[in-house]
């Protein structure tokens, strides 16, 4: 078994902090940390639905929490509508873009 097969299961035993459902998928969603670095918010989520997947997300640091909330939520279903079947990925804002050095 894979450490990734073994945190899905760990996972499923526990409630999730949010269900998406996106189309016809339903979606446990479960924040495994958050970090804040300058002006930038990063939230490491699993996701749990038809496969599982990791996920690292980048926001603008704000104050207001639901507001953060609600871009990282975006991000990820804007993710999983776009028909990748990728299990890992990394979403930025816009407004976090990277600029190039």
């Amino acid at each position: 078994m894979t450490l990734r097969m073994e945190l899905a299961d760990q996972l499923l035993a526990s409630p999730p902090h949010l269900s998406l459902e996106v189309g016809s998928d339903d979606w446990r969603v479960y924040v495994l940390g958050v970090s804040r670095i300058g002006a930038d918010t990063f939230v490491q989520l699993a996701l749990v639905g038809p496969r599982f997947c990791t996920v690292m997300t980048r926001v603008r640091a704000a104050l207001d929490a639901d507001s953060k909330a609600h871009e990282i939520v975006i991000l990820v279903r804007d993710w999983l509508t776009s028909g990748t079947r990728a299990t890992q990925a990394f979403l930025e804002s816009r407004e976090c873009a990277s600029v190039p050095v």
